[in-house]
């Protein structure tokens, strides 16, 4: 597996970015690890480092994303205390975890990862160097801290036994080794676990019903997840649940069974069709939106019905194809929704009207969002995740469709942008998409450089530049460009050191590898 960038342990301070002589040290940490945040900080402030920390750095009042950016900005170490809900997605951490990856991609900071429980890893940090402080008594976890801090050589000059830091040391917990690599254990065994009880149970053709309650979690459980994990994760583990419970519709004669398994077959067709969206391979999500459909009717799923021809309508939308895509969300429109499905299409159809330039049409489309949206009709229980349609979305939704319309409307799209990032960090855990905050945060930059704001507009992308690699979509590569194109066409900025700066880091955004076909 590849190795992430930042994460090594130093030889020697000169493995510190440029920046080297702020040499501050931002401490992540949950409240399961305040002892340690404790000692962690005593330690770094007895090595004449500064200590950047929540309760002891930043002022009250401040509004908490804007002094984690800054504070993220001048550090030039990352430190982690992790516990086993460090990575949760409500929790802070797992976005200040992320911000630091995107910066240790870049080496404007080094990642220093400490164990302190035992923890399940994000896939996509599954490779991450971490310093078990674990089983380590008090002299051997200051070693391990200074050599991370300051580099061996310049650990091995201090004495191990120094009493400096009169903070008590965390009660020292034991944990066999064994504990260590379990949970990749437990994931392939789960794994095997699945496929020989399909395997024997389509076989016997008797489908036990906790094997459909399993499969139906693991869909709920991605469809939550999709919005904070990287979509080529999604792709691969929907695939498999969707294989599996494929072999079972084509053994299973059960009508009961058969709607259900339907539904689940929707609900991973739809996960496929978006994760392969965001890859940029519009042609397969197509087929996955028209899958999703088909087997949403099958099993009686309107809303997921509708999630699909939504989806439909999009790909249709970026290729040109307007009336086609208003054609597909009019029909859907027809049946008797949830309001979030309702809502959801009535807002693709102002994203439709709004590449049309067609004024009247596309605030009307915005106004019968808001309406349906707050109709409060009882959603299906499918609707979770990225199959539910929040307050968030509806946002952004209108965010993007008043850009297409002229510079007076500049501002309210920048104030629907606006609070669509801000939903999308700080809202209801299952409300908040990192991948579509990101292009929010590009609408929002796009909206203040329709207002001329200009100045606003770098800081509006520094969250979208400073993104995990992984993380990036097709569609925010396709609304950058957009947002560069716009800005060059423009005489006013043809000499403007700011536009000169955004456009170089565009490219240099655009240089870094990523999955996605055309970038």
């Amino acid at each position: 597996m590849r190795k992430l960038a930042g994460l090594s342990p130093p030889s020697g301070m000169s493995k510190f970015p440029s920046k080297a002589h702020n040499r501050s040290v931002f401490i992540s940490y949950t409240a399961a690890a305040n002892a340690w945040a404790d000692w962690v900080e005593a330690e770094i402030t007895s090595l004449g480092l500064s200590a950047i920390r929540d309760v002891t750095t930043w002022r009250a009042g401040d509004e908490l994303q804007t002094q984690i950016n800054a504070s993220l900005r001048s550090a030039t170490v990352f430190l982690s205390l992790l516990t086993r809900d460090y990575f949760d997605v409500e929790r802070w951490t797992n976005d200040e975890f992320r911000a630091a990856y995107g910066l240790s991609r870049a080496e404007r900071i080094r990642i220093v990862a400490l164990q302190v429980e035992d923890i399940d890893l994000p896939a996509l940090y599954g490779d991450l160097l971490r310093v078990d402080l674990r089983n380590l008594d008090e002299s051997e976890a200051r070693r391990a801290l200074r050599e991370q801090l300051v580099g061996k050589a310049a650990a091995s000059d201090l004495d191990p036994q120094d009493q400096s830091n009169s903070v008590s040391f965390p009660p020292r917990t034991h944990y066999e080794e064994s504990d260590m690599s379990s949970s990749r254990y437990l994931s392939a065994s789960r794994k095997a676990a699945l496929d020989s009880l399909a395997f024997v149970k389509m076989n016997m053709g008797d489908l036990d019903s906790s094997l459909i309650d399993l499969w139906a979690r693991e869909a709920t459980g991605l469809s939550r997840a999709y919005a904070n994990t990287a979509p080529q994760i999604i792709l691969e583990k929907t695939t498999t649940v969707r294989a599996q419970v494929q072999t079972a519709i084509e053994a299973t004669r059960s009508p009961s069974e058969l709607t259900d398994l339907y539904r689940i077959y929707a609900q991973c067709s739809g996960l496929l069709s978006y994760a392969t969206l965001d890859l940029g391979d519009t042609q397969t999500s197509y087929q996955h939106a028209l899958a999703m459909q088909k087997s949403a009717r099958m099993g009686d799923a309107e809303a997921l019905f509708a999630w699909g021809a939504g989806t439909q309508a999009m790909i249709l939308r970026f290729e040109g194809s307007f009336d086609q895509s208003l054609a597909v969300t009019e029909n859907a429109l027809r049946l008797s929704l949830s309001s979030s499905a309702a809502a959801r299409l009535h807002a693709q159809n102002s994203l439709g009207h709004s590449e049309q330039h067609a004024e009247e049409a596309t605030i009307e489309a915005v106004r019968l969002a808001e309406e349906a949206f707050a109709s409060n009709v009882k959603s299906e229980k499918f609707e979770v995740g990225i199959f539910k349609f929040p307050l968030s979305k509806l946002h952004y939704y209108a965010g993007s469709a008043l850009l297409g319309l002229d510079s007076t409307h500049a501002p309210e799209a920048a104030e629907n942008s606006e609070t669509a990032v801000r939903l999308f960090a700080h809202g209801d855990p299952e409300d908040r998409s990192y991948s579509d905050k990101l292009i929010a945060c590009i609408h929002l930059a796009t909206a203040y450089l329709k207002s001329d704001n200009l100045d606003a507009v770098p800081l509006a992308l520094r969250p979208v530049f400073d993104a995990p690699v992984d993380f990036r979509t097709a569609w925010h590569f396709q609304w950058l460009q957009r947002l560069i194109d716009s800005m060059s066409a423009s005489r006013r900025y043809q000499r403007s050191r700011i536009a000169a700066d955004v456009a170089e880091l565009f490219e240099d955004y655009k240089s870094q590898k990523t999955g996605i076909p055309g970038t």
